[in-house]
């Protein structure tokens, strides 16, 4: 969780403009989430957002979009059942678990206890979401998607 005071709303220089619109989810380094696919996980049950308001803007300032949250994914699970899958280990981390590269991911199901959206633990910049989730985005259409993909992983 990030504690400190952060000065909202975010403003982040972008390079969408009024023929390349801003995705519901956008976003390298830091999370962009628009307001409607935060609601959309929310009324799904997610509970483990931070958010912090955002802006995006054009790189000339000539077009501004609101409804935007830097968001934080809270939590982390070691979920991975590293016997099967195929890695390579990248560095230590802060919490002692080793930085893992994926090639093959496989989760051990008994560990992940029905979270809706998570950090792997092992990786902490994937996010790992169930499939209820997958099936929401895909009920709920989205003028030019939702930006998201999503990849099948396999569990034992």
């Amino acid at each position: 969780m990030i504690t400190d005071t952060i000065q909202t709303p975010m403003e982040f220089i972008t390079n969408f403009d009024s023929e390349n619109l801003p995705g519901s989810f956008t976003g390298n380094s830091i999370p962009i989430w628009s307001k409607r696919l935060i609601e959309l996980f929310k009324s799904t049950g997610v509970d483990n957002l931070q958010c912090f308001d955002a802006t995006l803007k054009s790189e000339d300032g000539n077009y501004i979009w609101n409804d935007y949250f830097a968001v934080n994914v809270l939590g982390q699970a070691a979920v991975a059942d590293l016997s099967h899958s195929d890695y390579v280990k990248i560095c230590e981390s802060p919490s002692g678990l080793p930085f893992l590269g994926f090639q093959k991911l496989v989760l051990d199901k008994s560990k992940i206890n029905d979270q809706l959206l998570f950090r792997l633990a092992e990786n902490p910049i994937e996010l790992l979401a169930h499939e209820q989730l997958i099936t929401a985005l895909q009920k709920t259409k989205q003028e030019g998607g939702w930006g998201i993909t999503a990849l099948p992983i396999d569990e034992i």
